[in-house]
């Protein structure tokens, strides 16, 4: 794009006849944006029309491709989201589908998540998004289309980073009260603080049984399916056990049951059928899934599940490190301390931790003063 002596603007691009020919075209426009708006006007109209293949059957294509790029979890989730976000769409023909069908699935997307029925966060949105681009941009490699009509949706304004709350004293309690073994690894993120990824990748090596310390010196990725170091220096840290805690964990060490073998009625299971019970061989990995391995992603989201149907609350992985921190707040343990319990990198993120925690404390102050002239 180059600006003209006359102050407008103009642009040369390539557009594809129906025949597969090539033509180059001059865009004039009196500011960016207006090229921008020809340029889509006019991909749009140029795109192939030779191409009848719907975007079901689009998509397939592109998931049959993605088997040996991603792990079977992922794959999952991603036909997940494209299924959900396309469903409006998925039998029209890529070369009908618009930027306003896409939109408006996403809107609906936003309204109302397919997994929570709550509404989406920014975050999410974008990911429903990315998932559905991808099968367009597999289009455009294999010469079956032109155009992505997903590169210009983008989540609403309004729908903002999704704030995660701590736990209510009496949520907290519902967790920490349970002798369900199932609840380990919620009791572990609330009393120590770990990330789910820290918490997945803990061995029995990393506690300090005698000193009452776990040493956090590694972290599970769900998407690379290996284990890595921290990301920064700050993620390796010594975060003390309490007493409560310990007790479970000596107990837990002792009998080798996984994890995720049981659903919500305390049933042993293997994806979803029942199975004859076993005893688990001894292993080094703390929290363990079926045969003793690492707890895949499935398995984690799943046993969320079963924890949210069983304890009527609503709350993921994070927010229970979210209730760790208004522990430490709570306890009057100082902002550097909190800092590197936390494996924060930089002070700011426990300060705007902090800070929340102390607005909500002097709301909680003015509804109890309120209460009492009433």
């Amino acid at each position: 794009m180059k600006k003209r002596a006359d102050g407008t603007y103009e642009k040369k691009i390539t557009l594809t006849n129906e025949d597969g020919t090539k033509k180059r075209v001059s865009i004039y426009g009196k500011n960016q944006k207006e090229i921008r708006d020809k340029e889509t006007e006019l991909i749009i109209s140029s795109q192939k029309p030779s191409c009848n293949m719907t975007f079901s059957e689009l998509t397939e294509m592109r998931l049959a491709f993605d088997v040996a790029q991603l792990s079977e979890d992922r794959l999952s989730t991603k036909r997940f989201r494209i299924e959900a976000l396309s469903a409006p769409f998925k039998d029209k023909q890529i070369k009908d589908i618009t930027i306003d069908d896409i939109n408006n699935s996403m809107l609906d997307i936003y309204a109302v998540n397919p997994s929570t029925g709550k509404p989406s966060g920014k975050r999410t949105v974008s990911r429903y998004i990315s998932a559905v681009s991808s099968v367009f941009e597999y289009g455009i490699r294999n010469r079956l289309i032109d155009y992505n009509p997903c590169i210009y949706v983008n989540p609403p304004k309004s729908a903002l980073v999704m704030e995660r709350s701590a736990l209510t004293e009496a949520e907290r309690n519902i967790i920490l009260n349970s002798t369900d073994i199932r609840y380990l690894p919620a009791q572990m993120m609330i009393l120590t603080g770990l990330r789910r990824g820290e918490v997945a990748a803990l061995n029995w090596s990393d506690i300090d049984f005698k000193n009452r310390m776990v040493c956090v010196n590694k972290s599970y990725d769900y998407k690379e399916n290996k284990i890595k170091k921290p990301k920064t220096a700050a993620g390796i840290r010594n975060v003390p056990i309490p007493e409560k805690l310990l007790a479970v964990l000596k107990s837990y060490q002792n009998n080798y049951v996984p994890i995720a073998m049981y659903d919500e009625e305390g049933k042993l299971i293997k994806t979803g059928k029942e199975i004859a019970p076993v005893r688990a061989k001894k292993t080094d990995t703390v929290i363990r899934g079926l045969m003793c391995e690492r707890m895949t992603e499935t398995a984690w989201k799943r046993l969320l599940e079963s924890l949210q149907k069983e304890t009527g609350i609503d709350f993921d992985w994070h927010s229970l490190r979210h209730t760790y921190a208004s522990l430490l707040y709570e306890a009057g343990v100082d902002m550097l301390t909190a800092k590197e319990l936390l494996g924060h990198s930089d002070i700011k993120t426990t300060i705007s931790i902090y800070t929340h925690l102390s607005e909500n404390g002097k709301k909680h102050s003015i509804e109890k003063l309120e209460k009492y002239l009433k």
